[in-house]
């Protein structure tokens, strides 16, 4: 959003129409609301909450300086000053940093997403052995329960050989 209201800005500057700003008042709006949606989701990282405060620092400073920019472009019948030169080198180290700080906070993140990767990995190869062992275990009980349904099936037919023998020699 700063690279937009940046552009738009310098749209407006060579334009001299001021419909080029819409993209910056639209910025300008948008970027606290970025910062608290930051904010949030970073609730849970103190490493990364100091970065974001320094992000926001500098994106204050940055806005800071495109608004004495585009008033001092106004105050000055739209003419480029020398004040508006400085402030133009002031606000490039701005988004240098700010680019460095992101940089550093997408590094960070990026480790976080490879760490938790790793842990989920580690994760799915437990509940894969998990299963793999409930398979063997299942394959062990139906193995068990074929042999003891034949071993008692056997048993039941000798028996009743057995009964119908007593029956036969009981009859004769």
């Amino acid at each position: 959003d700063l690279t937009d209201a940046e552009t738009a800005m310098r749209g407006y500057i060579i334009t001299e129409d001021s419909v080029f700003l819409e993209p910056y008042d639209d910025a300008i709006q948008e970027i606290p609301l970025l910062w608290n949606e930051l904010k949030d989701l970073l609730k849970d990282n103190n490493e990364q909450q100091k970065r974001l405060d320094t992000l926001h620092q500098l994106t204050l400073k940055r806005m800071d300086i495109m608004n004495a920019g585009l008033m001092n472009y106004r105050a000055n019948g739209l003419k480029i000053t020398n004040e508006w030169r400085q402030g133009r080198h002031e606000g490039k180290k701005a988004m240098d940093s700010i680019r460095f700080c992101i940089a550093r906070m997408n590094d960070t993140e990026q480790k976080l997403i490879q760490d938790r990767k790793t842990k989920l990995s580690g994760f799915f190869w437990g509940a894969k052995a998990m299963a793999i062992i409930s398979l063997a275990i299942i394959t062990m009980a139906l193995v068990y329960s074929m042999v003891t349904f034949n071993m008692e099936n056997k048993a039941r037919e000798k028996a009743m050989k057995t009964a119908d023998q007593y029956k036969v020699d009981l009859e004769s």
